[in-house]
């Protein structure tokens, strides 16, 4: 059981560095035809990318600038998705011990919030990133058809819409029973 939440995990993990690698890799492309294209074609930055850096064309410094996408995986992620239910948690104890429970929460806002990220970045601790167990999942994980990839990056932003939904709907029946 354990090796199966272990796995499901890591899956979602690698999805979650997928669907981080897609949208960087967008917004570098944004960035390079806005930003960096009209940069190079300025004579002065030529010649200085030439003197400093060796590059001659447009396709080496494009190749620079984008080899630094895909090295490492996105832990703020993992991080939340382990904390949404925890403040889930949070959100049922609150409905269910009433406006003391919310005054608890409104005084020790700090507390209530460690109370989730804590125990996430403990797990994340545990599950990842200890010896770098993440590495031995994404390997596996990488020689899987890109269907199933991503369907698994459909799946992983379905539990986080899913979960935000869920908090914040707990939030509005705490507002709307007190």
């Amino acid at each position: 059981m354990i090796k199966k939440i272990d796995w499901l995990l890591n899956r979602l993990l690698f999805s979650m560095h997928n669907l981080d690698y897609c949208f960087t890799l967008v917004v570098y492309t944004i960035g390079i035809w806005l930003v960096v294209y009209p940069l190079y074609c300025l004579p002065c930055w030529k010649r200085r990318l030439k003197e400093r850096e060796g590059i001659s064309t447009f396709k080496e410094y494009t190749e620079r600038i984008t080899n630094h996408i895909r090295i490492i995986p996105q832990y703020g992620g993992a991080m939340i998705l382990l904390a949404l239910p925890m403040y889930l948690v949070v959100g049922v104890w609150a409905i269910c011990y009433g406006p003391s429970a919310l005054e608890i929460i409104r005084r020790h806002l700090v507390i209530v919030t460690a109370c989730g990220i804590i125990p996430s970045w403990i797990l994340c601790d545990l599950i990842y990133w200890k010896k770098n167990r993440y590495l031995r999942y994404f390997a596996i994980f990488e020689k899987e058809s890109v269907k199933k990839k991503a369907a698994w990056i459909f799946v992983t932003i379905l539990v986080f819409v899913l979960l935000i939904v869920a908090n914040f709907f707990l939030i509005w029946y705490n507002g709307f029973l007190y």
